[in-house]
């Protein structure tokens, strides 16, 4: 009968190191906050945003967290997702609507770029620009405020998850590829005893 006992590994110095280096690896890829998408929108792209108002809302979101959420459609009923340590976790913080403050910031960013303009056409005494920048700032403005109500940003939130391609995802995608397993630190493939890293 063959002896099933564990073997007893001996910790010299440069297997610690080698340990203490794939932790710090592991942290340094596992810590890091969700990342968002380094998307370069315009003035124009914004302002048309702000023209649609939550259609325009969800458009933003859609770009800045790409890599963030992702909302699983599963026949009628839709479930938020959040990537967070590696894997994607089922959202029950509303976490999702919490991040149309980045939305909401965007908005006020703009605003402030075309203030610097108003202020420049106010000194170069042109009027009619001026009149027009003015126009424009407080269509902004009125987006980010908007987007302090928690209805809006709830009709929003269902903007962005109406269309496929974006932030909507077929529930079919969990089930795909088969054979594999995910953990903390990476998928498991159980036809080929292979290690891999998460799907995103």
């Amino acid at each position: 009968m063959a002896d099933r006992r564990q073997k007893k590994i001996t910790l010299t110095p440069e297997l610690k190191a080698t340990m203490a280096q794939n932790v710090e690896a592991h942290k340094a890829q596992h810590t890091k906050p969700a990342t968002t998408c380094n998307c370069s929108l315009s003035l124009d792209d914004m302002i048309q945003a702000a023209s649609e108002k939550e259609n325009g809302a969800a458009y933003v979101f859609n770009l800045l967290m790409r890599n963030r959420f992702v909302c699983v459609r599963s026949g009628p009923r839709m479930e938020w997702f959040t990537y967070c340590d590696g894997v994607w976790r089922k959202d029950v913080l509303d976490e999702p609507m919490r991040q149309f403050d980045a939305v909401r910031d965007e908005f006020l960013k703009f605003a402030d770029a075309v203030q610097e303009q108003i202020a420049d056409a106010v000194r170069g005494g042109e009027r009619d620009k001026q009149t027009r920048l003015t126009t424009t700032r407080d269509q902004l403005v009125r987006a980010a405020t908007a987007l302090n109500g928690w209805a809006y940003r709830k009709k929003a939130l269902e903007a962005s998850a109406s269309g496929e391609g974006w932030l909507v995802r077929d529930g079919a995608i969990w089930d795909t590829p088969a054979y594999t397993l995910p953990c903390k630190n990476g998928i498991v493939n159980l036809r080929k005893l292979e290690k891999g890293n998460h799907f995103r």
